[in-house]
């Protein structure tokens, strides 16, 4: 059978029109708003995570990648609702802020602003409101968001951080999410959460491998921890508890990342790669171990470095207790420490050698129960010092534990705590400048060392000071030389006999 000639007939000429109603004039003046780099446009498609952290650096174009990401969701969804927090009010009405940025951008585009409420509105109804953070809960209460963003997070508290992941629930369709935008702060909570997910490296700086990589984040107990698969976090709790697992991304940028401000603001790039070192390293680099010049008094590199056998045998030997009796709880997540720094020092060359620490955060019956085991460990030649709180109950408090280290033939020190902590430790903090103190492998870890480095004898940026309060007491006491040695009676090839001390074991 021949087959029918089926030849497409040629499409009928089409005489298409180009023309615009606006002129190519008109055209120029029209604002663009889009993603100038790549990882600026990989932020603002992620539509998976449930917290996004963006920045870590100065000149990233946190505010306006923020306002971008926030007029995607909003302008054609009249269900969206979104939350802007910084820590305090004053901030969000500088001059510059994301507000006064925001409502700059968002005018033109149709969107009404209430700046006594501080609250955008979009033509289909959409709302987005901007509010303080810090200490303020209750305001956030009953707020039903589809996406919560924390400016300058790093400035704000876990708690008051975490607490809007409570309040992302919304009518809208889109993903909630938790943006949280930041520049370094090595004593920010931000900082551990980066460290423990496996985003920032030993030097301070992003893991370029890591970046915009998920990980998976839960809450076990109050506390927080980071899987880099689910099948890891399946094999520890369950598959019930990795159903709940946030996903968790961080986008680390810097100025480089910022296309339009190294074209149009090259001074400003070239002041960021021009400061002190510190400053470059934390604002250019984004470097989250790195501290602003002038905090603190000592830097980890002052301490020299040493095994437990380099330690000389016989020396006099103290554990200093800084005492704390709060254990985490959701009011507090953040207690004091209790601290037991065992140390040694050598009158002959002036060397302080820090040998052991004993940490724990628990009740007071808890931390007694540490005393005395560690006391009964470390051995009779040990002394054991206890701070005296200030306060008539402190004393009492004191000498309790005072006598029952005595029942277990313990040499006891009750050291008075009347100076301010600077005095106190100034001794110690000169001999560490001196090159003096010498800490055994492990006994610090880096997040110590951070401690000890902010210790200012006031705020300390933010941190505890219970090391180096432990660290001053063993120092001050081995050194003034009025400790009772251990007595000892007959030849080296006779009976010993050791003194059991009473009372105060200080000569006055």
């Amino acid at each position: 059978m021949e087959q029918a000639n089926t030849r497409r007939t040629k499409a009928p000429a089409r005489n298409w029109n180009y023309t615009h109603p606006i002129s190519q004039e008109e055209f120029q003046s029209i604002p663009i708003h889009a993603p100038l780099s790549i990882k600026q446009e990989k932020f603002l498609n992620d539509d998976q995570s449930d917290i996004v952290v963006w920045g870590g650096a100065a000149g990233s174009g946190k505010s306006y990648v923020t306002l971008l990401k926030i007029l995607i969701g909003a302008m054609w969804d009249a269900d969206y609702v979104a939350g802007v927090a910084r820590e305090s009010q004053r901030q969000m009405k500088l001059p510059g802020s994301l507000f006064n940025t925001g409502t700059k951008l968002l005018t033109p585009l149709g969107v009404s602003s209430n700046k006594v409420e501080l609250q955008w509105t979009f033509p289909n109804g959409s709302e987005v409101r901007c509010h303080h953070l810090s200490g303020n809960q209750d305001d956030w209460q009953g707020s039903q968001l589809t996406v919560a963003c924390v400016d300058e997070a790093q400035q704000c508290s876990e708690d008051d951080v975490w607490y809007l992941t409570s309040r992302l629930r919304s009518r809208s369709r889109q993903k909630t999410q938790l943006m949280l935008t930041c520049n370094p702060d090595a004593n920010s909570f931000l900082c551990e959460w980066l460290v423990q997910a496996g985003y920032i490296g030993e030097d301070g700086l992003p893991i370029k491998e890591r970046d915009g990589k998920t990980t998976f984040m839960v809450q076990i107990a109050g506390r927080f921890e980071w899987f880099k698969d689910k099948a890891s976090l399946i094999a520890k709790y369950g598959q019930t508890t990795a159903d709940f697992a946030l996903k968790f991304v961080y986008y680390s940028a810097n100025v480089y990342d910022n296309p339009y401000l190294r074209k149009y603001q090259p001074d400003y790039v070239n002041k960021l790669e021009n400061q002190k070192e510190t400053e470059r390293r934390r604002l250019l680099l984004g470097d989250w171990f790195a501290k602003e010049e002038g905090v603190g008094f000592v830097k980890e590199e002052m301490f020299k470095k040493c095994s437990l056998s380099d330690v000389p045998l016989g020396l006099p030997t103290m554990r200093a207790w800084d005492i704390a009796g709060t254990a985490p709880h959701p009011a507090n997540k953040d207690p004091d420490w209790t601290r037991g720094v065992l140390a040694s020092y050598d009158k002959e060359s002036g060397h302080f050698y820090i040998r052991n620490m004993k940490s724990l955060r628990d009740n007071n019956a808890a931390v007694q129960a540490l005393i005395e085991t560690t006391a009964s460990n470390d051995g009779r030649g040990t002394y054991v010092s206890i701070p005296i709180d200030s306060g008539a109950a402190g004393k009492t408090v004191a000498d309790q534990k005072k006598a029952r280290l005595l029942h277990l033939g313990v040499k006891v020190v009750l050291e008075p705590t009347r100076q301010s902590k600077l005095t106190r430790a100034e001794a110690f903090l000169m001999a560490v400048q001196e090159g003096k103190v010498f800490v055994v492998d492990s006994v610090f870890s880096k997040e110590d060392f951070r401690e000890i480095e902010a210790f200012d004898g006031d705020k300390c940026s933010g941190m505890h000071d219970d090391i180096t309060d432990a660290c001053s007491s063993a120092y001050n006491n081995l050194v003034s030389g009025n400790l009772i040695p251990t007595i000892r009676i007959g030849g080296a090839s006779g009976p010993h006999y050791k003194t059991r001390l009473g009372g105060s074991t200080l000569l006055h």
